[in-house]
């Protein structure tokens, strides 16, 4: 890291002698985990303000020096920044000394698809001899490394900037990033410097944040006019971008300048060709097509050879909780993360390609979220699949009953069943499941907690059906 004098100085701040002397080694912004020598990041949130820690924090010796938002006396040097919330990306990459442009950060953003996509780039370029990374709703890991559990999508400007320079130290030559609207709205990712960017689609989610879709466009659109990335690509079906903005980027797609045809889902897998090149891996589903052409058409623009690509296809596996097959005592389930209208109907969709039974479906929707997908997910799951049975997901500090009460009034009550225990409905539906049937599981995904008010519980739709499936008797389904 530099030192704190170079930081002063490059932040307009009078440097005091002695500064040139202290030169921190870590970065530091949550009171309860702190490295030693560190420079901590004083910003106040809506419930924690950390600079009435801070006394006692430097008095302990913990921390090296302060950066913070107000005037403080403490016996350790302090530099006031009145805007450090609004500048927090930008001055963790400076005190770093901007570790994204030692390597190359790809950042992939849409509704739907970001963590399969960039957890296939981790795959393939790993495959392709690259030490990659993957950073995201997942976790962070050097593939193939377990993954770390992260606070959010796109973590905060300096536990982000702390990734990169920790990527860097292990080596990384390519890191592959989720990168949220609300991420980019808030500057999250000021300091980045971003080799590449990828938008995989877009639908309706976030409005309670961004209020309508054209600003949750704007938000997304901000990682290709104000980072600059040297390949930008964007799905030319699925995301409704303007002529204007069309001619600032590549896209892929059927009509795309990375242009898919011929393409194929059959018990193997998914297959396409793009540019004349033929590609397949051995995943299900017309998300994962999408999010492979993605990867493809990265890895293309980025200069590696279409049969070096195809060869690392064959072994790709999918991330945890996104259309994750499992069957247990002849009961088959698919677990997956979708928890938005477009992503429940093509979850469901391919399901259905299959199921030779019923397909009987467990999902519910988060409290304290959008509010107006609630009906549209109960419609789909009443239109698309045979039994619904709805349950909580989150219910965080919303009235769960009024949350199923607007997700099942435009479903068909005599396929829909109410559960509000999540195990229940598990159980129910294992119960309901014959030899032919296929259930999903959709909402939770990887996730292994469910929130209630502010309290997190212990919860895993894969465990629970695991645990279920293993105890349940099979009938034929078959009349």
């Amino acid at each position: 890291m530099k030192t704190l004098h170079d930081i002063a100085t490059a932040l307009d701040i009078e440097p005091l002698p002695h500064y040139a002397t202290l030169t921190p080694t870590a970065l530091a912004w949550d009171s309860r985990t702190i490295p030693d020598n560190s420079l901590f990041i004083a910003v106040a949130g809506l419930n924690y303000d950390p600079h009435d820690d801070l006394p006692s924090l430097a008095a302990s010796g913990k921390i090296l020096a302060a950066l913070v938002e107000r005037e403080i006396s403490l016996s350790i040097p302090t530099l006031v920044i009145p805007d450090l919330a609004e500048r927090e990306g930008e001055i963790a990459a400076l005190c770093y000394d901007y570790p994204a442009r030692q390597m190359r950060v790809v950042g992939v953003t849409g509704t739907n698809g970001k963590s399969s996509t960039v957890t296939y780039l981790a795959q393939i370029y790993h495959a392709l001899g690259k030490r990659a990374a993957v950073l995201g709703t997942l976790g962070y890991a050097v593939w193939p490394e377990p993954l770390t559990p992260l606070s959010n999508t796109t973590p905060r400007g300096a536990e982000l900037q702390t990734l990169f320079n920790t990527s860097i130290a292990e080596g990384v030559d390519y890191l592959f990033m989720e990168v949220s609207s609300h991420s980019l709205e808030l500057g999250r990712v000021q300091g980045t410097q971003f080799f590449g960017a990828l938008f995989t689609n877009l639908t309706p989610d976030h409005l309670d944040f961004h209020g309508t879709m054209e600003n949750y466009l704007a938000a997304k659109w901000r990682l290709f006019t104000e980072y600059s990335p040297a390949i930008a690509l964007v799905n030319r079906e699925r995301v409704p971008l303007s002529a204007t903005q069309w001619h600032t980027v590549a896209s892929y797609g059927t009509n795309g300048s990375w242009r898919v045809e011929n393409q194929i889902m059959d018990e193997q897998g998914i297959a396409f060709q793009m540019q004349g090149h033929h590609f397949r891996a051995p995943l299900y589903g017309p998300f994962n097509l999408e999010n492979i052409q993605a990867a493809v058409a990265f890895a293309l623009a980025d200069g590696y050879a279409p049969a070096e690509i195809a060869e690392a296809l064959t072994t790709l596996q999918p991330p945890a909780g996104r259309f994750q097959v499992v069957a247990v005592n002849s009961i088959r389930a698919i677990i997956d993360y979708a928890h938005t209208p477009d992503a429940l109907e093509r979850l469901l969709h391919g399901a259905r390609a299959l199921c030779t039974g019923r397909l009987i479906v467990v999902f519910g929707c988060g409290g304290d979220r959008d509010t107006t997908k609630r009906p549209k997910m109960g419609a789909l799951a009443s239109q698309l699949a045979d039994i619904a049975l709805v349950t909580d997901d989150n219910p965080r500090t919303e009235n769960p009953d009024q949350i199923i009460a607007q997700i099942i009034a435009p479903m068909d009550p005599a396929k829909t069943e109410t559960i509000r225990d999540r195990t229940t409905a598990i159980q129910r539906a294992c119960e309901l499941a014959g030899e032919d049937d296929l259930l999903v599981i959709a909402g939770k995904g990887h996730e292994e907690y469910q929130i209630y008010g502010r309290e997190r519980i212990h919860f895993s739709d894969l465990e629970t059906f695991q645990k279920t499936a293993q105890m349940a008797k099979i009938t034929s389904s078959k009349p």
